[in-house]
């Protein structure tokens, strides 16, 4: 597995590095709960072990600092790639250690993962091969939904980071479980507010509704690659009897056009002007058909008579 050469004296967390591997335990741990909703859709089938594992090792090698250990001699070393060492179960309930090595696809990834787990399991020793420096440590305790786990750690410079999983759950629809993550605090620690971005959008079915929430959107940057992610999470509208009491009564400019008031006095003048018109023309008519009348009455008169 290839490696570089760190120079910590050089390095931004120099500071850091210096101090916590002063401490007699320098390690910082975090659980968080996982929405794995979409894996367990996406494996079709496959040993879902197996895929949350490819998952989570993909994950950790994108994060620099997890590559990185210490040596015996104080010096750090980062590498290009980690396998992950995990445990297998044998039937009298001891476990094992197995690893699969390579940046593998999924498909190939799980294979192999199906063909060390017989080999360990056959042969039962609690013996690890390759570089075990280089490892992800990983285990699960599907039996238990916990909040937080603690692992042990051989000296202050171990630093193989421990990654661990419990039972998932599914609830309304969604299934989460609890991810644990253990490193050594001298060579990483959180990310920098430079590097997160988070956004919030709100879905406008939950903006009158009685349980209001938001999608928490996490952007992270590290060089050239960026991975984004969402979380539901609670909302609470605050000010929104603030709001209509201060708009009670009042009036957008854009309405006053087609405002009630505004539209019934319309409508009457236009009625009233109507109603007028239709009178004038009826007296109108009435008055040409009164001349026409007196002028049928003077044609029917007689005219003078002659005496002989």
């Amino acid at each position: 597995m290839g490696y570089r050469i760190v120079d910590m004296s050089a390095d931004p967390r120099s500071g850091q590095f210096a101090y916590f591997r002063g401490m007699t335990f320098p390690f910082a741990g975090i659980t968080a709960e996982v929405d794995i909703t979409d894996l367990l859709t996406a494996r079709n089938g496959r040993p879902f072990f197996l895929s949350m594992l490819y998952a989570v090792t993909r994950a950790a090698n994108a994060v620099p600092q997890l590559r990185r250990r210490i040596r015996e001699d104080g010096s750090v070393i980062e590498y290009d790639w980690c396998a992950p060492s995990y445990t297998a179960m044998k039937p009298d309930g001891v476990y094992v250690y197995c690893n699969v090595e390579g940046d593998l696809p999924y498909a190939d990834f799980v294979a192999q993962g199906l063909r060390r787990q017989r080999e360990v399991l056959e042969r039962g020793t609690l013996t690890e091969d390759g570089d075990v420096r280089s490892f992800f440590f990983v285990s699960s305790v599907p039996w238990l939904h916990y909040s937080q786990l603690q692992h042990p750690a051989e000296s202050p410079d171990d630093s193989n980071p421990r990654i661990s999983w419990g039972k998932y759950i599914t609830v309304n629809g969604r299934t989460t479980l609890p991810v644990s993550l253990f490193v050594n605090h001298a060579l990483a620690d959180g990310l920098t507010a430079k590097d997160v971005e988070v956004s919030l959008e709100l879905p406008e079915q939950y903006l009158l509704g009685d349980d209001p929430a938001v999608y928490a959107v996490y952007t992270i940057r590290d060089g050239t690659k960026q991975e984004s992610t969402s979380v539901k999470v609670p909302a609470k509208i605050s000010g929104m009897a603030d709001l209509l009491a201060q708009s009670t009564g009042a009036q957008l400019a854009s309405s006053r056009d087609v405002a009630p008031g505004r539209s019934a006095w319309m409508l009457a003048g236009i009625s009233l002007g109507c109603t007028a018109a239709a009178a004038v023309v009826t007296v109108l008519v009435m008055r040409l058909v009164n001349r026409i009348r007196r002028k049928k009455r003077r044609r029917s008169r007689p005219g003078p008579r002659h005496g002989n």
